[in-house]
Order: structure tokens, then C-alpha cells, then sequence
């Protein structure tokens, strides 16, 4: 889950950057999700010292569609990274849709699509009050994705309280 973080972190300064997210980082974070699903559905020990991964691990759909799923999007990221490195630079797009399978494969559809629509929203709501008409989106959804691995982790716990 840290790598899939560190992955992500950097997905978001290479958007924010260039305004582009590289295919082969994007087939690394879906890799990583895959790892993490596979992980999952043989019920192998998830980091013992963190606590907070074994909850989100918890809270998760079950892993056998997400396990569908991140396989998907890491072939699919890679071969977008082939054609892209055949073809010449720039030649396949749709990073934000990329980067949506890779959350999916770690967290699900459901809170993967509502962290990307809540980054999208933040996103254009900060370039408003900026007076920019464009925004890289890759940073506002990972920062969506992380709060919404928070609350698939802690939101249980949270909500429970009264």
C-alpha cells in the first residue's frame, strides 16, 4: 500500500508538472494493486506492524472482481505503454482514465468513481478561485483516492462512534 501511495504521490507531480501521466507509472501503481488484491485472495499477512492496512483490507469488496479488475488495468496500462513507446510519444492519452482503473483495482468502483468525481469537483472549484480555466486532475484524485482509502480503512470505525 505504501509503494501504491509513493506511486501515486509521484503520478500527481508528474501531472501537476507536465500536465501528462506517464503509461509505464500507471501500469506500476495497477501492478501494485494487483499485488495487493492477489495478497488478498490468498489470505496472506498484509504488513503485521500496520494495523490501518489490515482494516482497509477488511473493508474492501472481496478480492476476487477487484482481482479481475486490477489484471485489466495492469495489461491495459501496459500496452498503452507499448503502443505509446511504438507509436511515439503521445500517442495514447486518457491518464485520468488510467489512473481511475488503478484506484478501482485497489479500492473498488464505487469509491474509487465517487474519489475521482470529489477530485474533480476540488480541482475545479481551487482553478476557479484562481481564475484558470484548465487543471491537472491527477493530483486532486489522488488526493481524493488517499482520503477515500482512508475511509474504506477507518470509516466503519468512525461512523461507529457516537
Amino acid at each position: 500500500m505504501a509503494a501504491f501511495l509513493a506511486l501515486a504521490a509521484w503520478a500527481s507531480v508528474a501531472d501537476a508538472r507536465e500536465r501528462r501521466l506517464p503509461n509505464a507509472l500507471l501500469a506500476a501503481m495497477a501492478a501494485v494493486a494487483l499485488a495487493f488484491q492477489m495478497a488478498r485472495a490468498l489470505s496472506l499477512p498484509l504488513s503485521p506492524g500496520l494495523p490501518w492496512l489490515a482494516a482497509l483490507a477488511g473493508n474492501l469488496p472481496a478480492p476476487g472482481p477487484l482481482l479481475v479488475g486490477a489484471v485489466a488495468v495492469t495489461a491495459a496500462a501496459a500496452a498503452a505503454e507499448l503502443c505509446a513507446r511504438r507509436l511515439g510519444r503521445g500517442a495514447v492519452g486518457m491518464g485520468d482514465v488510467k489512473l481511475l482503473g488503478c484506484w478501482a483495482a485497489l479500492l473498488g468502483w464505487g469509491p474509487a468513481v465517487a474519489a475521482m468525481a470529489a477530485g474533480l469537483c476540488l480541482g475545479a472549484a481551487v482553478a476557479a478561485l484562481r481564475g484558470r480555466a484548465t487543471f491537472a486532475v491527477g493530483p486532486w484524485a489522488c488526493l481524493a483516492g488517499v482520503v477515500a482509502a482512508f475511509l474504506c480503512a477507518f470509516g466503519p470505525v468512525i461512523l461507529s462512534f457516537r
